[in-house]
């Protein structure tokens, strides 16, 4: 099973690493935007095939077993893709303590996948959705969003392990 599980995996990746060396060859090195969507976008794009059952597999594979992750098995050519990509956006918000930046750059990845199965369901029972375009703009838009806010100071409290410093709720009017 690990070694069908892992062919499946290899097979699409394939595409989705070439697609994303071409797009983001594109992509000048200092703008957020764009280096994210050039990223996300051949997985995004997978969602407009009724056909491709890919990102159901991959949301459920994700949620199969968190200890496991079959995407660390992969070989070193879609690593070392993923690590650029991490590294490059890393670079751009370099505000951001370092345990908050990785875990803000795997949340839009996570994010990217189940927002993007969600449209292909959503499709696939002729559900409303909003047009491509306005799909990927506001995901984009959303994910650019996580990556480049500001730590607030409850978060940076919370990551020095100084919540007796976390200023009071405040009551929701």
């Amino acid at each position: 099973k690990d070694g069908l599980v892992h062919a499946i995996l290899l097979n699409r990746l394939e595409h989705l690493t070439r697609r994303r060396e071409l797009l983001e060859a594109r992509t000048p090195p200092d703008n957020l935007r764009a280096i994210v969507e050039a990223h996300q976008l051949p997985l995004i794009e997978l969602a407009e095939d009724e056909t491709c059952f890919y990102l159901p597999f991959l949301e459920q594979l994700l949620h199969y077993d968190s200890s496991v992750n079959p995407l660390t098995a992969l070989p070193d050519t879609h690593q070392k893709s993923h690590q650029s990509y991490v590294d490059r956006v890393g670079a751009l918000m370099d505000y951001v303590p370092q345990p908050l930046r990785d875990n803000r750059i795997h949340q839009v990845s996570a994010i990217c996948v189940h927002a993007c199965a969600d449209r292909h369901r959503a499709r696939l029972f002729n559900m409303p959705v909003p047009s491509y375009a306005v799909h990927v703009s506001s995901l984009v838009d959303g994910f650019v969003a996580l990556l480049a806010a500001t730590p607030s100071e409850e978060t940076l409290a919370a990551l020095k392990g100084a919540s007796a410093k976390r200023p009071p709720l405040r009551a929701l009017r």
